[in-house]
């Protein structure tokens, strides 16, 4: 198990692949924000929508519901259509308006959804080096620690010494000569760990 945790932290660990999930952490918590918000300003822009219709004598064609917006989001869906289609819309016919929520409040629902969700973490690299400043032998140091700290199947007495560390650093990173990992390194890394440095940066 070790070995293969060695073998597996040089694409999950390095420079690149850290930088790569940083940027996507990024975009997921804007994403985070922007959702609701969107789903917000088109729950109000339908339910205005309606209220102009009904109010002021327009005629809207056909109001949309949701068994068939539904059925038009899973028309290209052969599961959908082949075993669920039939029987949803079959209530319609049960049930009418009165029963079923309207569009607007199911955008507002996805709106709801999305901002009772913590913030968007990353799986299997720690907080403290998504959250922390980028240095690449650092970022290895904490995230092949914890990888090794959470694996079932290796005992939590176990550990890797510094200068191990700091030569498992220098092989799977391929770091040039003048940029090596060092054992005071990873000394310093770690003990900044055990002290809380990294979540007050």
């Amino acid at each position: 198990m070790t070995l293969e945790a060695i073998w597996a932290s040089g694409g999950l660990y390095n420079k690149d692949s850290i930088a790569h999930k940083r940027e996507v952490q990024k975009e997921l918590a804007q994403l985070h924000q922007d959702i609701p918000q969107l789903a917000n300003k088109l729950c109000v822009a339908l339910k205005r929508q309606r209220q102009l219709f009904e109010m002021e004598d327009f005629n809207p064609g056909e109001y949309a519901n949701i068994v068939d917006l539904i059925s038009l989001a899973g028309k290209y869906n052969g599961h959908y259509d082949g075993w669920i289609k039939e029987k949803l819309e079959g209530l319609t016919y049960q049930f009418d308006g009165k029963y079923w929520p309207k569009p607007e409040e199911l955008i507002g629902a996805i709106g709801d959804f999305e901002s009772s969700q913590s913030p968007p973490s990353q799986g299997y690299i720690p907080e403290d080096v998504m959250g922390g400043r980028t240095s690449h032998i650092k970022d290895f140091v904490l995230a092949f620690d914890s990888d090794l700290n959470e694996c079932r199947q290796i005992p939590n007495s176990f550990s890797f010494s510094n200068a191990a560390i700091a030569s498992i650093a220098n092989v799977v990173l391929d770091l040039s000569e003048n940029k090596l990992a060092t054992s005071e390194a990873v000394r310093v890394i770690r003990n900044r760990r055990k002290g809380g440095y990294y979540k007050k940066v």
